[in-house]
């Protein structure tokens, strides 16, 4: 599923929430954080599970124009990440930027 990791997370007011240094927090940068990071609960973690996080990663942040095609394993791990690494808010936004959107139906 192709998803771009340029959208921004959004606070409860719909306005980009914003980083220590102005810029908008994205999908991208919140999904590598989470890859990269281990919580006190995955201090165990072995090199293999390590290696696939650290290069799920690096797909992320070198991604042509910010779009990315993950499979469904992928997206499962970046959505455990996140909700190992970050709040409710975060968890719930990307977990709407993660999923596929169905296509709205127009009554006419």
């Amino acid at each position: 599923m192709k998803i771009s990791l340029k959208q921004p997370l959004l606070d409860h007011r719909g306005k980009p929430i914003k980083d220590l240094t102005g810029d908008d927090q994205t999908l991208e940068i919140i999904a590598y954080s989470a890859l990269s990071t281990l919580s006190a609960q995955e201090q165990g973690l072995g090199r293999d599970d390590r290696l696939k996080r650290g290069r799920l990663a690096q797909r992320i942040v070198t991604a042509e124009g910010g779009i990315i095609d993950l499979k469904a394993e992928d997206i499962t791990l970046i959505k455990q990440c996140i909700g190992a690494c970050y709040g409710p808010w975060v968890v719930a936004c990307t977990e709407d930027m993660l999923e596929p959107q169905e296509p709205k139906l127009s009554v006419a």
